[in-house]
């Protein structure tokens, strides 16, 4: 975190770098994800330590994204889809191979929301909180890991 607020770019930059490197993140992209950040936002001249930086934190952060995207996804089609019938049978094989495909639906249609939602909004708050914050941000950062060090040192 030292380094991302550390970084002399402008708040423009490191807002666009964080939040393209995070977009591969909402998605499955089984291991290329951070080669994909890193490339998404060269294309776009972000900044890539900042994409390296966000690309980590959801890689951690997927089993959460997984579920974010499923949720979101189904209470969108839920919305959207014809109403069930409370007569329907759902024992029959047909009928749980259709609800694997809306759980793949569900899936890609909350992936899709979630990563332009969060990417619009996720830029316009890093760009602020960088533009106004970043100097006070960095301080209480160093500030705490140089009391961690110390009392590391003194155990």
């Amino acid at each position: 975190m030292i380094r991302l607020f550390r970084i002399k770019a402008g708040a423009h930059r490191i807002a666009l770098g964080f939040v393209v490197g995070f977009f591969p993140c909402w998605f499955p992209t089984f291991g290329v994800g951070p080669v994909l950040s890193v490339a998404l936002t060269r294309w776009i001249k972000g900044n890539v330590v900042a994409a390296i930086v966000a690309a980590s934190v959801g890689s951690f952060l997927w089993p959460f994204l997984f579920y974010l995207n499923y949720m979101s996804g189904k209470l969108i089609t839920d919305n959207w889809s014809r109403t069930p019938d409370p007569d329907e049978d759902y024992a029959t094989t047909a009928e749980q191979v259709i609800s694997l495909s809306d759980l793949g639906m569900d899936f890609i249609v909350g992936s899709l929301m979630n990563s332009i939602i969060l990417t619009v909004v996720g830029y316009w708050l890093l760009r602020a909180i960088f533009t106004h914050y970043r100097p006070h941000i960095y301080r209480w950062i160093k500030k705490t890991t140089l009391k961690k060090r110390r009392r590391a040192k003194q155990n």
